[in-house]
């Protein structure tokens, strides 16, 4: 079941507007499933004003109500890296470990995103950021990845176009994201 309100004063460029989008799944071992649980995911997108610029927030939390995160299918257990979750990180390279240390995702999900947008000549916009994040095996290890970086931002006639450059800060390197698409 998914459920998605948006409000923004423009749908391609807002420069005041939000997005929430939730979504509740699960399966039952009593109907044609081998595994009973229940997951919960929720988002949201923020985008105002501020000063010269923009202010942009963004939030994902989930959580899966199951025994343990080896019982869950990896394609529904939760990842965390990459352009639309901690930048500075590769998709998907981010979430609960088992004990060799290879990443193999989680029953629950955080990550949270502050930018800063402005622009730099028409059409032309530069942001700095930091994102932060991870997915985890039970709430007593969050274990929360950070990264920053800076970007630019073309207001194209199809939409926005975004590189970013951003460093993990745990000092694994640099990624560079390249996406497209509204804020919201």
């Amino acid at each position: 079941i998914n459920w998605t309100k948006t409000v923004a004063d423009d749908p391609i460029f807002p420069h005041r507007g939000w997005r929430l989008f939730a979504q509740l799944s699960g399966a039952s071992n009593a109907v044609l499933s081998d595994l009973s649980f229940v997951q919960l995911y929720a988002s949201g997108k923020y985008v105002h004003d501020f000063g010269p610029g923009r202010l942009l927030l963004r939030s994902e939390l989930a959580t899966s109500v199951v025994d343990g995160v080896e019982d869950l299918p990896v394609s529904i257990r939760y990842f965390t890296g990459g352009d639309q979750s901690v930048r500075g990180y590769q998709y998907g390279s981010l979430g609960a470990t088992n004990d060799d240390g290879e990443v193999v995702g989680g029953k629950h999900l955080l990550t949270a995103s502050v930018e800063y947008d402005f622009q730099v000549l028409p059409s032309w916009r530069g942001a700095v950021f930091y994102d932060t994040g991870n997915s985890f095996a039970d709430y007593t290890n969050l274990a929360l990845k950070a990264s920053a970086g800076l970007g630019v931002r073309w207001q194209s006639p199809i939409g926005p176009i975004r590189a970013d450059v951003a460093r993990a800060l745990d000092g694994s390197g640099y990624r560079l994201h390249v996406t497209m698409g509204p804020d919201l």
